[in-house]
């Protein structure tokens, strides 16, 4: 069977010309050259010699850090055992020193010898006459290992370019070669200058690992696993999920808006509902405060009208009674002329004089009888007030006046008692009448939010929100971020009272410290804050977290947020309390507490059992204040209980007060009648009698006085009618003239004149609503009547309308809150909901935003939103989607293809002989129910038909159903990355085989993928077959068009010496059939092996222990000591 290259085709592709190295290893002080001119050669030398050391060489020049295995050959089982530092010092053995009594490692250079080391490997195409060579340069500065790495397009070496003359510890070497040799690159960074020599090379990404794995080639286990990891790259799957992730984001983000906006009018639509409802009831309650403005102006017309009626009948009664009251007067007159005449005749008689002076004795006696007998009447009237003896004499006068001594000792002290009494009540009224309104104030803040902080730090907070222009969930409170779990009640009281301090403290992110420091040094914030500063850094708090049930910190449950780390750490620094009442334990716990209180730091103990110190009004922990609205509300309950109480012990003690202060009273008036003469009228009612006597007996003394008495009598009592009249007439003139007067005024008074016509339509709709008739009102007292049923009326549906407007109002501001800080739930939903209402108030005043934001959601955004998802669905979800689909099957398609391309010619390389076989690799797509088929099914089902999508895309509910299967496909795959990095990989979506062919006809034969049951010599011949077509990909050799550049340089350390001689054949002729250039490293006694297939042996040894030499040398040369060779093999055994 022919092999893949003809004979003019032998030297096509990279092949290693020399290697060479200086200060590596053992390889000291001088520059050692393996030179196998591009052809298959063969490393030798005893165990020890430093073979390998030369192989290691060769990989740090090609191979990265993470992917090099140094000393494979010899079983080394860490990658610690050597290192580039260990070679780099020529680390060789280890001796005891005496003197520090521990063993040394000896090395061949030290810092003092200020050493560098070079290696050199230098690739040649006798095709194409191109040169790539590679040299790594290290040495020792600033403490640790420097490198240097250069790629050049010239046969470098290290005595002329890189011996001591040409280097330099400053760096100037490097600009001399870069200037001397153009087109040489020098790197900093092994990647930088791999990825160049690579593309040099035209190697793919696995094959620098694979050229590692030549080295100690081991078994080959499982093919698809080998194929999947070692022949195949590793696709872009990640980036292109980013990509369709980024569209899908797009989609969710405008869904979400869509959710976000019919969740906002959801809400919002109450609130617009009772905002038309309150415009309406407010427009109901305005109109009756329009009616009670304008009806003083009605009510005035209506009574300026009767007025006018009032005064035209005042004038005509006056008119009347004055022409009265003159025929009177006229009569009067004629009487008094007559009187005038009697009393003169009386007068000559002379015994009026007599009358006159005792008339004054009994005018005198009368006054003082008047006053006694007043004062009597009042001072039986005090002691029956006060229980005393009414039937008053001198002695029962003096008794009682002891009696009131002793009363006024007793009384005045019992009513100021009763009076010191009612104000300690009214005090405590106020006091009551205060706490409501507080705990009133209180109920109103919490309810427009969630947290229990008091007013003033919220305030507090709400000015540095403002300054910062953040949010507060960016400053929070400790207390928001805290509560007890609700399985924890018994535990509530004590956490509170241990956290209550700790939880009204802010949280300051360390962004804004400066601000914030700045802001309340420069200002009177009215209460006192504590604020931390919050670094954000990572904590290890959860590695040391108590798994333990009753420690306090396992009875709390923290708010997911980015203090979270924070807060763990600092409560189990401060608050690592343990919880027990069971007082041995909390004895032998240095932080314990009880669940009444009892708290116990070490050797502080402490229990705050102090009245009205505490209650639960007090709590601050937790993000749901219902619990302490219901308490504050149950609160206000009974304050409002004992406001009423009190109200009622007041009214019961008025009227005893009332009493004790009538009697207090009622005593200092007895207390000014001292004497019983001050009393005693009798004595003047005797004498008035005897003065009347002796008046009488005067008048009797002559007949003609008598008659003219009689007459004057007569003649006076008939004037006296006569000026009764007229005084009565003068008295209606002046009532009536008073009454004109005061309604002509009242009248004048009047004005009318703003009476609109408006306010007279709207007060003729409530007295017809109100049922009050005014046709038949003709008198003021019935339009005074009138008045006052409208007043009481017109209040009474003020107070409604107040009231309906006052209810709605509560109701809607309960609305708006839940609007506005609409709860945990929502806000984790919606992260950006309160960016839609930082600006609007959480109150009445907010209304019209709120309208306009209803009325915005509903005609602009909502409507946007929805065109918006539209047009990322169909114009770029869809195609992304189906672009993914595409660029996966397209993935598939490229590793099918490449394993038709492989299989081309390794049917040109023997794989067995007699009968001859060749090698067919195979792949198949994996079948039945697993990750990667459910993975494509669920991609299938969430790409819709398109002749489907296009009829009902304007069918919201099929376009949801559409997009809920995307956003279940794109959450799984984002949910897992193991699983999506497993499942986008197509390289998983295949299982790999291999099949033997017959060479003669091409029947198929023995099937392979797995070599657990093969012998050592078919696992070996197996893992060599496939390995050699893995690197026949990675190193490019079948890659059309770049065959000629690709690097043909393997090397296989020592492998000869695991196998036997016809698998070792094997490899040799397969790798010979793949045109590849192998350095073969063996031990002296398998050198006749490999004697047909090399071309040159480069020979090893090591002197005095620590010294390595190379030799290069050409068959004849080898074969004229091969004989030597045997016996030092011979020797070493």
């Amino acid at each position: 069977m022919s092999t893949l290259f003809s004979n003019n085709n032998g030297d096509n592709g990279y092949r290693l010309r020399y290697l060479e190295v200086f200060n590596w290893g053992t390889f000291n002080g001088k520059v050692y050259k393996l030179q196998p001119d591009g052809r298959t050669s063969l490393l030798t030398g005893a165990n020890g010699s430093g073979k390998t050391t030369l192989i290691d060489a060769l990989l740090t020049i090609l191979v990265p850090t993470n992917k090099r295995f140094y000393n494979q050959s010899s079983g080394a089982e860490s990658k610690k055992e050597r290192d580039e530092n260990s070679y780099f010092w020529g680390f060789h053995g280890k001796i005891f020193s005496e003197a520090e009594e521990k063993s040394k490692t000896e090395q061949l250079r030290t810092k003092s010898d200020n050493p560098y080391s070079v290696l050199l490997a230098c690739f040649q195409n006798s095709g194409t006459q191109h040169t790539i060579t590679l040299v790594q340069v290290r040495w020792f500065s600033n403490g640790g290992l420097q490198k240097i790495f250069i790629v050049s397009p010239y046969p470098l070496n290290i005595n002329d370019h890189f011996g001591k003359d040409h280097f330099d510890f400053k760096g100037d070497w490097k600009k001399k070669l870069v200037k001397q040799y153009a087109k040489t690159e020098v790197y900093n960074s092994f990647k930088e200058y791999a990825a160049r020599f690579s593309e040099l090379f035209g190697l793919r990404d696995k094959a620098l690992s694979l050229f590692s794995q030549t080295v100690g080639i081991k078994v080959l286990g499982d093919l698809t696993n080998f194929i999947r990891q070692e022949m195949l790259e590793e696709s872009d799957a990640e980036e292109q999920f980013k990509n369709l992730y980024t569209h899908y984001h797009d989609l969710l983000d405008s869904h979400k808006k869509i959710v976000k906006d019919e969740k906002q009018l959801e809400l919002l639509t109450p609130v617009i509902k009772n905002k038309q409802t309150l415009t309406e009831l407010k427009d109901k309650k305005e109109r009756l405060d329009f009616v009670e403005e304008q009806m003083p102006f009605y009510l005035g017309k209506i009574e300026y009208g009767l007025l006018e009626k009032e005064v035209e009948r005042l004038e005509l009664d006056i008119e009347i009674a004055k022409k009265d009251k003159d025929t009177i007067t006229e009569s009067v007159g004629k009487l008094d002329k007559e009187k005038g005449q009697l009393i003169a005749q009386k007068a000559a008689l002379n015994i009026d004089s007599q009358i006159s002076l005792l008339n004054k004795d009994i005018d005198s006696e009368t006054e003082k009888r008047n006053n006694k007998s007043a004062e009597n009447a009042r001072y039986i009237k005090y002691c029956s007030e006060l229980n005393l003896d009414t039937d008053v004499d001198a002695p029962i006068f003096k008794n009682n006046y002891s009696k009131i001594l002793e009363l006024n000792k007793t009384l005045p002290a019992e009513a100021e008692k009763l009076a010191e009494q009612k104000l300690r009540l009214k005090i405590e009224q106020e006091s009551v009448a205060s706490k409501i309104e507080n705990l009133q104030k209180q109920i109103t803040s919490l309810l427009s939010r969630k947290n229990r902080i008091p007013d003033d730090l919220i305030n507090a907070r709400a000015r540095l929100i403002s300054i910062l222009e953040t949010t507060e969930d960016e400053i929070p409170f400790v207390g928001e971020l805290i509560k007890v779990k609700s399985t924890e009640q018994k535990w509530e009281d004590s956490i509170e009272k241990l956290l209550h301090n700790f939880s009204m403290q802010l949280l300051v992110p360390e962004k804004f410290s400066k601000a914030v420091n700045q802001f309340i040094y420069n200002n009177d914030m009215q209460t006192k804050i504590v604020y931390h500063k919050i670094e954000r850094k990572p904590s290890n708090s959860l590695h040391r977290w108590p798994t333990g049930d009753d420690d306090m910190i396992n009875k709390i449950e923290l708010k997911d947020s980015v203090y979270q780390n924070w807060l763990e750490t600092f409560l189990l620094d401060r608050f690592n309390y343990y919880c027990t009442d069971d007082l041995d334990v909390f004895y032998g716990s240095p932080k314990a507490i009880t669940s009444n209180g009892l708290l116990r730091n070490v050797n502080r103990h402490e229990k705050d059992d102090r009245p009205g110190r505490w209650n639960k009004s007090k709590y601050r922990l937790g993000w749901d204040n219902k619990a302490t609205v219901h308490y504050l509300q149950q609160e206000k309950y009974n304050q409002e209980k004992l406001h009423t109480e009190l109200a009622n012990k007041i009214k019961e003690l008025n009227p005893s007060i009332v009493s004790l202060q009538t009697k207090v009273q009622t005593l200092s008036n007895l207390l000014q009648l001292k004497n019983f003469d001050d009393i005693n009228w009798t004595q003047h009612a005797e004498k008035i009698t005897a003065l009347n006597r002796q008046v009488q007996d005067l008048k009797k003394s002559s007949d003609a006085y008598e008659t003219i008495v009689n007459q004057l009598k007569e003649v006076e009592k008939e004037l006296q009618d006569e000026n009764k009249k007229r005084d009565a007439l003068i008295t209606k003139i002046s009532k009536l003239d008073g009454e004109y007067n005061d309604k002509n005024l009242r009248k004048l008074k009047i004005n009318y004149e703003e009476l609109k016509e408006s306010g007279e339509q709207a007060i003729t709709e409530f007295l017809n609503d109100a049922e009050i008739t005014l046709s038949d009102i003709s008198t003021l007292e019935q339009f005074d009547n009138m008045r006052i049923q409208a007043a009481v009326k017109l209040k009474g549906k003020q107070k409604t309308a107040g009231n309906a407007v006052s209810k709605l109002e509560l109701e809607t501001t309960g609305l708006i809150a839940a609007f506005i800080n609409p709860g945990e739930k929502i806000t984790n939903e919606f992260a950006n909901w309160s960016g839609d209402v930082m600006n609007i108030k959480a109150d009445l005043s907010g209304l019209d935003d709120l309208e306009d934001l209803y009325k915005t959601i509903q005609t602009q955004r909502l409507v946007e939103h929805k065109r918006r998802f539209r047009d990322y669905m169909d114009k770029s979800m869809l195609d992304a989607l189906t672009s993914y689909r595409a660029w996966l099957n397209n993935e598939l398609n490229k590793i099918e293809d490449m394993i038709e391309e492989l299989n081309v010619p390794l049917k040109k390389i023997t794989f067995n002989r007699h009968p001859d076989t060749y090698l067919q690799l195979e792949c198949r797509q994996l079948r039945g129910e697993n990750e990667i088929n459910i993975f494509r099914g669920q991609l299938n089902t969430a790409i819709p038909n398109a002749l489907d999508f296009e009829k009902q895309k304007n069918d919201e509910a099929y376009r949801l159903e559409v997009f809920n299967k995307i956003k279940e496909l794109i959450t799984e795959l984002q949910k897992e990355e193991g699983w999506r990095r497993k499942v986008t990989d197509v390289r998983n979506w295949l299982v790999f085989s291999a099949r033997e062919y017959s060479a003669v006809d091409n029947k198929a034969g023995q099937y392979h993928d797995n070599t657990a049951s093969y012998s050592g010599g078919q696992k070996a011949q197996f893992t060599y077959a496939i390995l050699g077509a893995a690197i026949a990909h990675q190193f490019g050799i079948f890659q059309v068009g770049k065959q000629h550049k690709s690097l043909r340089f393997i090397t296989v350390d020592e492998a000869f010496s695991k196998l036997d001689p016809e698998k070792s054949q094997f490899l040799m002729e397969f790798c010979a059939q793949l045109n590849l250039q192998i350095l073969v490293v063996t031990p002296l006694d398998k050198i006749n092996i490999a004697e047909p297939y090399i071309n040159a042996v480069h020979f090893v040894e090591i002197k005095n222990k620590k010294s390595s030499v190379l030799y290069n040398l050409t068959m004849e040369q080898y074969y004229e000591k091969k004989e030597s060779f045997k016996q030092l093999a011979e020797t070493r055994e």
